[in-house]
């Protein structure tokens, strides 16, 4: 277990598609979604212990290793009605991280793997599963604790720039805030990885980012987004969590 880990708090939302979107605790012998992932079975090394969340595609379980770690265990299954693109996407998202994770504010990634035809992505557990935009919720964070929590997030940022990855979908769900409300930068699903140009993710069926925090260079064309419009979405972020509200209005 983490120094990062707490108890579960109360049921939040998470933005991203192939991202928890719901968190629910289910009875332990409770079957999810994904035919492949009953409560109690094993995973690959890795033994599921209850449901975290779900999103359009992906399922997240707390997980035990043989070690005794406890991991979110992000699982997102092969199938013929799996979107184009999203079993890339799902692995872009783990190797931009596992890329990141020595930074103490960007959620480590311990390893990944495949069992039949589930692919999971072992990550950082960070029970109760609160995101900044869980905190937005609650009303305009004040001047001093906005900063505190916007420099930490943009040094993340800048560090993931420095390793030639750019995110291209920085909102408030897709930070998560640790038991001592410490920033946790997370979902690398669009990530750009430009030290590896020759995989470029193709997402001609995929949402490209997030309307309301996307540059406008990044609305036009998914390819053109660089660190400059990440550094774009984070100021949309800053301004949200001071006013509780965007920027300007989005209307689709």
């Amino acid at each position: 277990m983490t120094g990062r880990q707490r108890e579960p708090g109360p049921p939040s939302t998470h933005g991203d598609g192939i991202a928890p979107t719901v968190l629910s605790p289910l009875p332990a012998a409770a079957q999810g979604p994904q035919d492949g992932c009953i409560l109690n079975a094993v995973l690959g090394p890795y033994r599921l212990r209850s449901l975290l969340g779900q999103g359009g595609m992906a399922m997240v379980y707390e997980a035990s290793s043989p070690t005794g770690l406890l991991v979110a265990l992000k699982v997102l299954q092969e199938s013929p009605f799996l979107p184009a693109g999203m079993l890339e996407r799902f692995h872009r998202e783990a190797e931009a991280a596992k890329r990141l994770g020595s930074h103490p504010n960007i959620v480590t990634v311990h390893e990944t793997g495949q069992a039949g035809r589930d692919h999971y992505i072992a990550m950082e557990l960070v029970p109760g599963g609160q995101t900044l935009a869980c905190r937005i919720r609650r009303g305009p964070l004040p001047v001093a604790e906005a900063l505190q929590l916007a420099i930490k997030i943009a040094d993340a940022l800048a560090f993931a720039h420095r390793q030639g990855i750019v995110h291209r979908d920085i909102k408030p769900g897709n930070i998560l805030l640790s038991a001592a409300d410490e920033p946790l930068l997370s979902d690398f699903g669009l990530a750009r990885i430009e030290m590896d140009p020759s995989r470029s993710l193709t997402v001609s069926s995929l949402t490209g980012g997030t309307p309301r925090y996307m540059a406008p260079e990044q609305a036009a064309s998914l390819r053109a987004a660089s660190h400059l419009s990440d550094q774009y979405s984070f100021g949309v972020l800053l301004y949200e969590m001071l006013t509780v509200q965007p920027p300007y209005r989005i209307d689709s």
